[in-house]
């Protein structure tokens, strides 16, 4: 019952904050500041963060947020998360670059932690009617629809169809890859969004993620039994202190073996 309510709730909620981010894309006089160097946040971030924040202190006012917008505390960090049984994680707009530059990689972020456990998340991107969400023993879902999923065959990383970021791919970050399937697309959780919902098998990244990037893809990732791994291979833990990871790695756990192999023996290396 608990799970139900607060994902029937929150559902429709990031629906709803999706729709507001609409109001402000590709809007030729959105207001847009720096919080810091390159790192710019809209009056659309605002809107929608402050939809959903009100609706979780509505509903659900003995909860913890941590919010990338939520500025009293520089940067988000609610300090009763660290106390709070259920911590639920925000990023309002995921790919606020994108959204300003009016390209349609982006979306709402919303995961929910139990005891530290990534346990619901929600993923919508509104311009593109994409919305993957789910989590513990509920599946994942299209909408309001299981995903029946298919399994691939991989034998190796030439059958890995995976995706990084198009700012990365732009920096030539992956350019010792070779072989697998690549695809450079904005937004950190809805390259995990789809490859939750199994458009791609790995999502690959090299630099610092925030837990508000990550939460609700982890939730995804756990019901599908995908791990999601820094740039160590070692598992990603949430509601840390530090609120930063270190590189990205998930997906499949054949991708993702597929994967360390590539890099442990690169071609041509003799080994």
């Amino acid at each position: 019952m608990f799970l139900n309510k607060r994902y029937e709730i929150m559902y429709q909620v990031v629906q709803d904050a999706g729709r507001e981010l609409m109001k402000f894309f590709r809007k030729s006089d959105l207001r847009v500041t720096e919080k810091s160097a390159n790192n710019p946040v809209s009056e659309a971030d605002f809107a929608a963060n402050n939809l959903i924040v009100a609706a979780l202190r509505r509903h659900f006012p003995e909860d913890a947020i941590l919010s990338e917008e939520i500025l009293e505390d520089h940067g988000g960090v609610n300090h009763d998360r660290h106390t709070s049984h259920y911590v639920w994680i925000i990023d309002p707009l995921d790919g606020t670059n994108k959204f300003i530059q009016g390209i349609p990689e982006f979306c709402v972020s919303v995961g929910l932690l139990q005891a530290g456990t990534p346990i619901l998340g929600f993923i919508y991107n509104p311009a593109l009617e994409v919305y993957i969400s789910g989590g513990r023993g509920l599946g994942v879902r299209s909408f309001e629809q299981p995903i029946d999923f298919t399994q691939r065959q991989i034998h190796s990383f030439d059958d890995v169809r995976y995706c990084i970021s198009s700012t990365e791919n732009k920096q030539n970050l992956f350019a010792d890859l070779h072989g697998g399937l690549p695809s450079a697309i904005g937004s950190v959780a809805y390259k995990l969004a789809l490859v939750a919902r199994g458009d791609y098998d790995l999502i690959l990244s090299r630099k610092p993620k925030q837990e508000w990037d990550i939460a609700a893809g982890a939730a995804l990732f756990a019901e599908r039994g995908f791990p999601l791994l820094n740039a160590n291979f070692e598992a990603i833990p949430l509601n840390k202190p530090d609120t930063i990871s270190y590189g990205l790695i998930g997906g499949d756990p054949r991708a993702i073996e597929a994967f360390r192999l590539l890099m442990k023996h690169p071609p041509n290396s003799g080994i």
